[in-house]
């Protein structure tokens, strides 16, 4: 195989860096608004997923696929998140003031909640992305992954933190911030995931291929109505062909 094929390694590499920093400049641009933040993140999710599984190679087109799917959605999510986090930060200011034994349990007590925030937010885009369930079904599948796969949260969350770790290095860094900054920490949180993803599919299948009515999902599960439909067209694309 000859090194500038589009099939050689080199090709394939240096297309999927101009995919991510094309995906990076898309989520910049429309977290712009700040309120379209949850439906952009969400949508990076979704192209980077498909990315790592190598089923589609239209970042600009699965991006704005996404983004209109799950805007409704991830706007909500987001705004819930937002609240909570502000009401937190509000709560550790106003504790800071105060001393005692009391006021220091409590401010560990806010601390381990802001903990618990970033945690399940880690999980609740790439579900949003992923499958098709209702909000609090979404926020209580985030919350308890987070928790059960800690190991594969605390991988996440170090991925999310290296374009900070960058800048706080060296500002000289911003530029391949700006390039690479919410689409690789994303893309690395795929092996963070994917996995558990698969397994997730998998088990979902299994129980509709077996007949069972559709119910709503518990803690470890969530639907994969997106991705069957997905599957199916792209089968019967492949069947025309």
């Amino acid at each position: 195989m000859r090194l500038f094929d589009y099939d050689s390694g080199l090709m394939q590499a240096l297309n999927k860096m101009a995919n991510l920093v094309i995906l990076n400049l898309l989520a910049l641009v429309c977290c712009i608004p700040i309120i379209t933040i949850g439906a952009s993140i969400t949508a990076v999710h979704y192209s980077v997923l498909k990315m790592k599984r190598g089923t589609d190679d239209y970042p600009v087109r699965n991006f704005f696929k996404s983004f209109k799917e799950n805007f409704k959605q991830s706007t909500i999510l987001f705004l819930i998140e937002m609240f909570f986090i502000v009401l937190s930060v509000l709560a550790l200011f106003i504790m800071s003031g105060a001393k005692g034994t009391f006021n220091s349990i409590v401010s560990g007590v806010i601390l381990a909640d802001c903990l618990i925030i970033v945690f399940t937010t880690l999980w609740l885009y790439p579900l949003q992305a992923r499958f098709v369930n209702k909000i609090t079904a979404t926020i209580r599948n985030a919350f308890m992954f987070s928790l059960r796969y800690i190991h594969r949260t605390l991988f996440m969350l170090i991925a999310q933190l290296l374009p900070i770790a960058l800048m706080v290095i060296s500002f000289r860094f911003f530029p391949v911030v700006l390039l690479f900054g919410i689409s690789v920490p994303a893309f690395l949180n795929v092996y963070g995931y994917d996995k558990i993803f698969v397994q997730l599919e998998e088990r979902i299948m299994e129980e509709q291929s077996d007949g069972q009515e559709k119910k709503e999902l518990g803690p470890w599960e969530a639907a994969e109505k997106r991705a069957e439909e997905e599957r199916e067209r792209e089968r019967r694309e492949k069947e025309r062909v």
